[in-house]
């Protein structure tokens, strides 16, 4: 298993790797290690607070640039965009010639752009262009540079940017959107002709749900974004590669399987045709993978997340995680990484659901922590006392616990950690002012520990049948739901039956206007997704500006599918072998709406996991289940 937790400026990893040559401190060496914990385990500002602690520690030590750089992205994770912008500068002020310099400059571009001073990110960014590094970072500024200047910025800032820099990587921009005719777009293209001027064409089909002929409905809808953000995408593409253009022959399969294996026969029979974006839904794409895979066609589904899809041949691509990875993601990092020893399942009689709760049970089991209960009822039922009262039955314990229920200062939370607990499951104890065994929490001598730290201790009861007691001994409840208007039901429910523990959900728990909703009941809920809309991200801003209204998730899956090839023919691959050998060793790409890793099974591997905290929806980690 491996977690990457995003930054959404630089890797930790290069963090950790890299070291100023100053004068070595064990003391800032702590610090930078309590804050990188605190980092991992989501809680950005306390984080941020220890950072800068290490900052202030005199003399400068090996982690003075490296604390500037953490507590800035710790900051900028939850929108403190003036404090980042404030560390950023004091960095370059203080040490012109850190090793961290590149970073700082594309994490001021992202802060920049943030705070809507958008030719102050072109320069900064612009910056980062002019070290001789030719790697993903560099690529990335001048992908950003280029939908600012072209999406973002109007004329006549474009003009001012050009008359006070002298660029010329600007200059050739600005010239290229001043020699090319605005278009209105009204309706998104079906079929798009690339110039002719361009000495090279690269086909690819796309076979999608449009139903044309059919009245509005959820998936043509569905569809139609998708391809908005495959257009976008193709658009880009042509105007970093002037010589180059794409021709996306689009076809509507109607929401019909022998329509789509037809058009897909069509397409395998185009010699032109490199690739294949589509189909959408599982089923659909299970009747094409036979074909695109004898035809040799590479096949790549932007959303069909059946288990074993990307099995039946070499040639298919799913650029969505299978459903089964979900339970395994989530599962991990609440044992993993949360320090959850107990659960308990409850979940609706569905058949994906089963499948998303079995991975999960089996996990948990395999990393050496306990289900207590796994209950499930029909999506019908209007009463699900049964079930609730059975996660209460589930416990059994006479050992002492440790309360969290009243609040712990940062001396003492500072004290427990040092007696062996993991920052992690302290801090996500205090949110739910939880309680927990003292050996589950401190080991052997556990009673003896937590009164020599004047923990507050209290002795369980039989308390199974009295709802109104507080239950603690469920450290998480894992509850999937087919819908998520079923989210108040659930969470309202926890509440009801006093079961204090940390809310784990499924997918359709991504639901902000539901969470907002049911607030009261679904703060701290933690749960697992194929996606995430990050608004710190530029380019969700560059795509919002193209859009003229804020992506959907199918916006950005089409976005990302169609880059996936691009990148590909970016990199000289020109036949369908060629980019099938390329998708199959693609690892950690970054996309917009998730990291993609397809090496290894043609299957992306990656899973977000998400946090509902103060009001929004923030994501706490990636997780690639290998």
């Amino acid at each position: 298993m491996k977690t990457v937790f995003l930054l959404i400026v630089l890797s930790v990893s290069g963090i950790l790797t890299a070291q100023e040559q100053f004068r070595y401190s064990s003391e800032a060496e702590t610090v930078f290690t309590q804050g990188l914990e605190l980092y991992t385990a989501g809680s950005y500002e306390n984080a941020a607070d220890v950072f800068e602690t290490g900052v202030n520690i005199n003399p400068v030590h090996q982690r003075t640039t490296a604390c500037y750089m953490m507590a800035a992205k710790s900051w900028l994770t939850i929108h403190e965009e003036a404090q980042a912008l404030f560390l950023m500068n004091n960095l370059l002020k203080r040490f012109p010639e850190t090793e961290y310099a590149r970073e700082a400059h594309f994490t001021l571009g992202i802060i920049n752009y943030a705070l809507k001073a958008n030719k102050e990110s072109v320069k900064e960014f612009l910056l980062v262009r002019e070290y001789e590094i030719s790697d993903e970072m560099k690529l990335r500024a001048e992908s950003l540079i280029d939908s600012i200047v072209t999406f973002v910025l109007t004329p006549v800032e474009r003009e001012e940017l050009a008359n006070e820099i002298q660029n010329e990587f600007i200059q050739s921009l600005v010239e290229r959107i001043a020699s090319t005719p605005p278009q209105v777009i009204t309706e998104p293209p079906k079929e798009i002709v690339p110039s002719t001027e361009r000495s090279k064409v690269i086909r690819i089909g796309a076979v999608l749900p449009l139903m044309e002929k059919s009245s509005a409905t959820a998936i043509k809808k569905a569809a139609e974004d998708l391809l908005e953000g495959m257009t976008i995408a193709q658009k880009q593409f042509e105007e970093r590669n002037p010589d180059i253009g794409i021709d996306l022959q689009v076809r509507d399969e109607e929401r019909d399987s022998s329509t789509a294996k037809k058009l897909t026969k069509q397409f395998v029979s185009d010699s032109q045709v490199l690739a294949m974006i589509g189909p959408l839904f599982s089923n659909t794409t299970q009747s094409c993978a036979p074909i695109a895979n004898e035809g040799e066609l590479p096949l790549i589904t932007p959303t069909a997340n059946a288990v074993g899809l990307a099995g039946l041949g070499s040639y298919i691509f799913q650029a969505n995680a299978d459903i089964g990875m979900h339970g395994k993601a989530l599962a991990r990092y609440a044992v993993n990484d949360l320090g959850l020893t107990t659960f308990a399942v409850i979940a609706p009689n569905n058949p994906n659901i089963k499948i998303i709760v079995n991975d999960f049970i089996a996990e948990v089991k395999h990393l050496g922590a306990t289900v207590l209960a796994n209950e499930s009822y029909e999506s019908s039922s209007d009463d699900l006392s049964k079930q609730f009262l059975a996660l209460r039955r589930s416990t059994k314990s006479t050992e002492p616990l440790v309360s969290f229920e009243k609040k712990i200062t940062k001396q003492v939370r500072a004290k427990i950690i040092d007696a062996g607990v993991t920052p992690e499951l302290l801090d996500s104890l205090i949110d739910v002012k939880g309680k927990i065994g003292v050996t589950k929490l401190f080991g052997k001598n556990g009673l003896r520990k937590a009164e020599s730290l004047n923990l507050k201790i209290v002795t369980p009861k039989s308390i199974a049948e009295v709802k109104e007691i507080p239950l603690y001994a469920i450290e998480g409840v894992f509850a999937p739901v087919v819908s998520s208007e079923d989210i108040g039901v659930i969470s309202s429910l926890l509440t009801y039956y006093s079961i204090r523990t940390q809310l784990l959900g499924g997918e359709e728990w991504y639901d902000e206007g539901t969470l907002q909703t049911q607030r009261r009941y679904a703060e701290g809920a933690i749960f697992c997704s194929d996606f995430y809309i990050d608004d710190n991200n530029p380019m969700v801003g560059i795509i919002q500006q193209h859009l003229k209204r804020k992506p959907t998730k199918y916006s950005l899956f089409g976005y990302d599918a169609l880059n996936l090839v691009l990148s590909c023919i970016e990199h000289g691959e020109s036949t369908r072998d060629d980019i099938q050998e390329c998708l199959s060793n693609v690892r950690d790409w970054k996309g917009v709406h998730s990291s993609v890793t397809l090496s290894g099974g043609r299957v992306n591997k990656t899973i977000q996991i998400l946090q509902f905290k103060d009001g929004e929806v923030r994501r706490l980690a990636e997780v690639v289940v290998e």
